[in-house]
């Protein structure tokens, strides 16, 4: 099963990993946002 890390800063998909079930975890930034916690539009 593959497991899903969603990026709370871009709200993208940052990355995947195999687990025992299907989840959905959260991080809090990822590569593309560069840990910054404001993005401009």
């Amino acid at each position: 099963m593959v497991g899903i890390i969603m990026c709370q800063s871009c709200n993208r998909e940052a990355d995947y990993f195999v687990g025992e079930k299907v989840t959905t975890l959260y991080a809090s930034s990822c590569k593309r946002c560069g840990n910054k916690k404001y993005v401009k539009n």
